[in-house]
């Protein structure tokens, strides 16, 4: 069972990072999977490592675009990906050494998705939805 759903109501109003977001949530989607198997640590390593990397792609073309609109809250919206990014990479050296919390993790990803992409960044869709259709 897939703990993220994407559906409509998480869009942001720009298809690119609509997308991105749809595939952070399948990546998230298929960490919970592989969890759900017996223990491979190396396996969760790599899946949590192919998150994180991806995450950190999406976050640079989102504080990108937000910059080019100027969103006023774009230093708060940095501190929160750098701090996301953080986190992921201590669950992984977790993983590598076999001492990862999953219930943990996966608490984590999840207020993390509600927070982040259900919240924060809900908050600029308005404004660069009004300055990409000037």
């Amino acid at each position: 069972m897939d703990m993220i759903t994407w559906n409509e109501s998480f869009s942001v109003g720009v298809a690119e990072l609509d997308s991105q977001h749809q595939r952070l949530a399948d990546l998230i989607n298929l960490l919970h999977a592989q969890a759900q198997e017996p223990a491979d640590n190396k396996l969760l390593e790599k899946a949590i490592s192919k998150l994180t990397v991806y995450a950190f792609t999406h976050f640079g073309d989102e504080e990108r675009l937000l910059a080019r609109c100027g969103y006023p809250d774009l230093e708060a919206h940095i501190a929160e990906h750098e701090e996301f990014g953080q986190t992921l990479m201590r669950f992984s050296r977790d993983a590598a050494v076999g001492m990862l919390d999953q219930p943990r993790l996966f608490r984590f990803l999840k207020e993390w998705w509600a927070h982040h992409i259900l919240e924060m960044d809900r908050q600029y869709k308005p404004f660069v939805t009004a300055v990409r259709s000037d």
